[in-house]
């Protein structure tokens, strides 16, 4: 058995770290292939070496391919031509928002037509307010506009918006506030 996991706006990884710590944790698997999307270069190269060092710790076999893609006024990404289990994006749509128009709509555009058909697409954002919406507001609208148009796909969570997407027009978002210490173990 194998997942696949695709990454859009990865930087450093933090998320697909996480995802692969839970992979392992709960014997999902010990096969993965990774495809990790960023327009940064050197972030990309400090995501492969963790990666290898998590896949050695844990003795997993994880394939990653890389591919450097920067959203300048545009939104074009790479066209990888498969499916993946689960599809990721941390804390990256916000860094967009003032350069494309709909832009979590544009996210799942892309990954939507990739994603398996028992699937799952995580994505999670910073509280920011940009001019007089929240991002989570403004990527609770997107969502559920995209799901109105294709009926196949549905959230799980925040469970209001799992339960009346449909119809939803209320501008609130979920926070939910963790907080993260980071230390180095050898």
């Amino acid at each position: 058995d194998s997942i696949s996991i695709l990454g859009l706006g990865v930087g450093t990884g933090g998320d697909i770290i996480g995802l692969l710590d839970v992979i392992h944790k709960y014997g999902l698997c010990s096969n993965v292939q990774v495809y990790a999307i960023d327009g940064n270069k050197s972030a990309l190269s400090i995501f492969k070496h963790l990666v290898a060092a998590l896949a050695a710790r844990y003795n997993m076999s994880i394939k990653v391919e890389c591919y450097e893609s920067a959203v300048d006024g545009g939104f074009s990404l790479p066209n990888i031509d498969i499916t993946f289990d689960v599809i990721t994006t941390s804390k990256f749509v916000n860094e967009i928002v003032n350069i494309i128009n709909e832009p979590y709509y544009k996210i799942l555009e892309y990954s939507y037509p990739k994603l398996a058909q028992r699937g799952l697409m995580l994505i999670s954002d910073v509280t920011t307010l940009v001019g007089d919406t929240f991002i989570p507001v403004r990527m609770n609208a997107e969502i559920n506009k995209f799901i109105r148009r294709h009926k196949a796909c549905r959230s799980l969570l925040p469970i209001a918006c799992s339960q009346f997407e449909q119809q939803c027009t209320y501008q609130c978002f979920t926070q939910k506030q963790i907080n993260i210490s980071h230390r180095y173990r050898a």
